[in-house]
């Protein structure tokens, strides 16, 4: 149970039965987490000392960090830091010449499933990429660390009193194509797969779509003063609805998404799932299945007669900012019927 079952060469952070592998007061530990909407705990053991502690705790703003402080300072406390004699800042070797296979954006493999997890990783919280970066001075760099090499493709943090590393798996080019740092195994990504990008494209769709919806309403409240009817040709009435219908789904669905996020944001360490964002993700999955019939509609809107050009353009821009939202919810994982 307490022997290492999973975890990247030469790391103290693997994954046993049930635990996860870590250092506390300069000691291997094995801790689990865990949390309900409203509350969260952590229980941390020490084999080496045969210590102990299980905190539980209703959940407040910062309170997924809470837990942890306060375990540290308990068993900093009670057992005391530990000196490992490992060496102190280790000085940094040239690795110029390789230090660019190494470099770019990994992205976490294993992403988080979680319905939650799903939510917030769509606003960039619980990040889930890396960017290594080359230093010019002998280390890699990410999320303001160094580190430093420590052997065939492995780097350590350039901290004392540390034995945190780096791993790197690269093809038979000698380009790094998965990382590792212990128990998480991330893969190199294209630019196209960072999160900025995706969200660059996600929200001026949302906004687009947005005005497009409110645009109609608004259209016919103002025919209606005029003493105008609206009634579409009977040839375009099929594409209108199924347009204007699949964007209001997917609109619902992302300001659904957007509403839990700023109402649930300071609970992001919790694994609850409220009904109201089960009912959130079946409309983001009513909105995924409609905007799967894009491509016939997109090729309808060509081949219908009586439009101008203007408005085919038009309409062509709507539809692929459905097809952009759609391909989001997927890619992140908020479509579906199961919620755990």
């Amino acid at each position: 149970m307490i022997s290492q079952h999973y975890g990247s060469r030469k790391t103290a952070y693997g994954i046993c039965y049930g635990f996860f592998e870590n250092r506390w007061t300069g000691r291997r530990t094995l801790d689990h987490s865990g949390g309900q909407l409203g509350f969260v705990s952590l229980m941390v053991l020490i084999p080496e000392t045969g210590d102990g502690i299980f905190i539980a705790q209703n959940n407040r703003k910062d309170a997924g960090g809470f837990r942890y402080d306060l375990t540290r300072a308990i068993l900093d406390t009670l057992v005391g830091r530990k000196n490992n004699g490992f060496d102190s800042v280790a000085k940094p070797k040239s690795i110029e010449d390789i230090a660019k296979n190494y470099t770019g954006v990994y992205k976490q493999m294993n992403y988080p499933k979680n319905s939650f997890e799903k939510l917030i990783r769509l606003f960039g919280f619980f990040s889930t990429e890396y960017k290594i970066e080359y230093d010019g001075q002998g280390s890699l760099t990410t999320y303001g660390d160094s580190y430093v090499p420590a052997g065939d493709h492995l780097f350590r943090l350039n901290q004392s009193d540390t034995d945190y590393f780096l791993e790197f798996f690269p093809d038979e080019s000698g380009k790094a194509q998965r990382m590792m740092n212990g128990t998480g195994s991330y893969e190199r990504i294209s630019w196209f797969e960072k999160n900025r990008v995706q969200q660059g494209f996600f929200i001026p769709s949302i906004f687009l779509l947005l005005i497009f919806v409110l645009s109609r309403p608004i259209g016919r409240l103002k025919r209606k003063r005029r003493e105008k009817r609206y009634a579409p040709k009977p040839a375009n009435k099929r594409f209108n609805k199924w347009m204007y219908v699949t964007a209001l789904l997917v609109v619902l669905g992302a300001l659904g998404l957007i509403l839990h996020f700023l109402i649930l944001r300071d609970q992001v360490s919790d694994y609850g799932v409220p009904l109201s964002m089960k009912f959130n993700f079946l409309v983001c999955t009513a909105g995924f299945i409609s905007a799967i019939l894009s491509p016939y509609f997109l090729w309808r809107n060509w081949s219908l007669k009586g439009l101008g050009i203007i408005k085919k353009m038009m309409n062509s821009v709507i539809i692929i900012a459905i097809i952009l939202v759609a391909i989001m919810f997927y890619e992140y994982n908020l479509i579906g019927f199961q919620y755990y």
